[in-house]
């Protein structure tokens, strides 16, 4: 959540700030609130604070709300398109969206809000295909190379064959025939 002016909520310790954020989000009257407060840690907030902190806070859940809404319409259009996805990245998925469209980067407003559910499922989309376009691309550069080493360790041991073979067989300055040669990689093997 974008943070605003500072609120005498913001100087009570973390426990008090939980307490207030959850009666809040639960609806609870703001005495029932500032009680629990004031039992639970011993911290005082005054009705005034409490209540501008408490409004900006709900602006904050409404915003939120939206822009999870927003997002869940676009994750399930992204799903109708055609992403796969597990539980665990659909959940990110609205996570990051989610963030995206309250908030932009270092806490500029964000290029997202009110983009359309359904462009934004078609933007996870393509994110995701891309993604998966990267690791197959991967892929495949891993198994080429793996392919040409193998080439290359198979060429180097032809060559060492037939330079044994040579030596083994043919006299000083003579040259073997290619059908020698393929009579010899027979008997061996190789061919």
């Amino acid at each position: 959540m974008s943070r605003n002016p500072h609120f005498a909520v913001d100087d009570l310790s973390e426990a008090a700030r939980a307490i207030v954020r959850h009666g809040i989000e639960q609806r609870r009257r703001e005495s029932a609130i500032i009680a629990d407060v004031k039992a639970q840690t011993g911290e005082r907030i005054s009705t005034s604070s409490f209540n501008r902190y408490a409004s900006w806070y709900r602006v904050q859940l409404r915003r939120r709300e939206a822009a999870r809404e927003s997002t869940e319409v676009a994750v399930e259009t992204a799903e109708k398109l055609g992403m796969k996805m597990t539980e665990g990245i659909r959940a990110e998925l609205l996570q990051s969206l989610t963030e995206a469209a309250m908030e932009g980067p270092e806490g500029q407003p964000s290029k997202l809000k009110g983009t359309s559910p359904y462009l934004l499922g078609c933007l996870a989309l393509k994110f995701m295909e891309s993604a998966r376009k990267d690791k197959e691309l991967a892929q495949r550069i891993e198994e080429h190379e793996l392919n040409k080493r193998k080439a290359e360790a198979l060429e180097a041991k032809q060559k060492a064959i037939d330079e044994k073979v040579k030596k083994a067989v043919a006299p000083e300055n003579k040259e073997l025939t290619e059908d020698e040669k393929r009579r010899i990689r027979s008997i061996y093997g190789t061919e």
